[in-house]
């Protein structure tokens, strides 16, 4: 396996709702690295956040990574659960309309009503801006909003989603 990633969650421990890990979902190869939790919310459908922290190492194969995740987005809208996928995907969004892999993963996850949330470049350097880290979420009826938080510390941008109320 290459020598970088890692992904995690931090759930404040003073939540009123109720999270389990999906280990169904979860997974840690050579391409690519992801961690599932499902959280119950009373009266409603329950939330699968594929906070999917999902990080695929930048030089590993998209369609691997693609693959793995259409069927977990399959099973999840089997389940007609709302669904977060976060995470360094290190698949540029920008090369959609020149960059066939690209454009077959935003397709896809489409198909499954994920859309991107996140719309500008999160990853700025002196030579280049890429969008690789994404928020997608598989609901059009909640309002939302999104965007990327500008900071020193890094050249990745941290992204952020507000969904002003989850109910069905």
């Amino acid at each position: 396996m290459p020598n970088a990633g890692g992904v995690g969650f931090y759930i404040k421990d003073n939540l009123s709702y109720i999270y389990i890990k999906r280990d169904d979902f979860c997974t840690t190869n050579p391409e690519f690295e992801s961690i599932w939790i499902e959280i119950e919310v009373p009266h409603q459908h329950n939330i699968v956040c594929g906070l999917i922290l999902i990080y695929r190492h930048p030089d590993q194969n998209i369609a691997k990574t693609a693959d793995y995740l259409y069927k977990v987005t399959e099973k999840i809208n089997k389940e007609g659960k709302f669904c977060f996928l976060m995470g360094d995907f290190n698949i540029n969004l920008l090369n959609y309309n020149s960059h066939s892999q690209t454009e077959d993963f935003v397709n896809t996850l489409g198909s499954y009503a994920f859309h991107p949330q996140i719309l500008k470049p999160t990853r700025i350097t002196y030579h280049s801006a890429t969008l690789i880290n994404n928020i997608f979420f598989n609901s059009l009826e909640h309002h939302a909003i999104s965007g990327n938080i500008l900071c020193g510390i890094t050249d990745h941008l941290p992204n952020f989603l507000i969904i002003t109320k989850l109910s069905i």
